[in-house]
């Protein structure tokens, strides 16, 4: 499922098998404090202010590390998740973080300029555990719809291990 709360679960979970598909993060607390701090230096110009693209299966990697986690990624073909009408990237039946190829460009940003001005990316594993918390805290079981279900995520599992 790609989501703290779900990798926290452990198990099997479902990942993209997208091994080139670069993605970035920025955690809100440090988009605020750079925007703040570039107000008060009346710095102007265009930026990205984001972390640096890195190939996804890093990132899922720290997620799990994060949340404690023994959850283990079963990476399904981008293929799979079409046929079985699974959506990319957000809504209901998504795949957070799996982008198709033609939207790829939209996590492959280049961060260099807002980095030089002072942009400061924490690690990924710090903004996760603040989600993670945040998540437990207003209640894991609320309905969120940008995500897979657990019968969506067991639906999946069994079209992958099928395919193998």
């Amino acid at each position: 499922m790609v989501e703290p709360v779900d990798v926290a679960r452990g198990g099997r979970v479902v990942v993209p098998d997208v091994s080139e598909q670069p993605t970035q993060h920025i955690d809100v607390r440090d988009l605020a404090a750079w925007v703040l701090d570039a107000a008060e230096r009346r710095r102007v110009g265009t930026f990205d202010a984001i972390g640096p693209a890195v190939p996804l299966p890093g990132p899922l990697a720290d997620l799990a590390r994060a949340v404690g986690s023994d959850a283990e990624p079963v990476p399904v073909k981008p293929g799979l998740l079409v046929r079985a009408g699974i959506n990319p990237w957000s809504g209901p039946r998504s795949l957070p973080l799996w982008l198709p190829p033609e939207l790829q460009g939209m996590t492959d940003h280049d961060a260099h300029r807002a980095l030089e001005a002072g942009l400061r990316v924490r690690p990924l594993t710090n903004t996760v555990a603040t989600a993670l918390a945040e998540e437990r805290a207003r209640g894991v079981d609320r309905g969120r719809l940008a995500r897979l279900t657990p019968a969506d995520e067991a639906e999946l599992l069994e079209l992958a291990d099928a395919a193998e």
